[in-house]
């Protein structure tokens, strides 16, 4: 025999039901206030926007101001007599870009071999590697040069 499906009758639904209760207004309006959360942004995102804006802009990373004191103080201790030399503008402006490309190379050459080593976290002894590969690159460089 086959099952037949059972229906409720009207009478019975409407009285099974119990009567809805209405929330004030205020307490709605407060409880969404309270599932509200402040954005934020997932591990990560915020650093890869940083990087894209700092790619976008063009002055140097190294406050120009600063730069230059440095620059006079090294040309100060490399001087033989007391007084120090002068620089050009243009010259200050290669001397600083120069280093800070250096810079920059050093730092992705720490970033690889820190990634090549299976961390995520860059340390002293990466940087310490990648100076010392940036000095054996120079001097190859130098060599090459010097016997053309």
């Amino acid at each position: 025999m086959g099952r037949e499906k059972q229906s409720k009758r009207k009478d019975e639904t409407k009285a099974a039901k119990a009567p809805r209760k209405s929330v004030p207004a205020r307490k709605a309006v407060a409880v969404e206030a309270k599932l509200k959360k402040k954005h934020r942004f997932r591990p990560g995102t915020k650093a890869l926007l940083d990087i894209k804006k700092q790619q976008k802009q063009t002055n140097h990373g190294v406050p120009k101001a600063c730069f230059v004191r440095l620059v006079r103080e090294l040309f100060q201790d490399a001087s033989t007599t007391g007084e120090g030399k002068k620089l050009e503008e243009s010259a200050k402006n290669a001397l600083q870009e120069a280093a800070e490309k250096e810079l920059i190379d050093i730092f992705s050459l720490a970033q690889d071999l820190c990634i090549h080593a299976g961390r995520k976290m860059v340390t002293a002894e990466d940087f310490k590697f990648a100076t010392g590969l940036q000095n054996a690159r120079a001097n190859a460089v130098r060599q090459s040069m010097g016997n053309q």
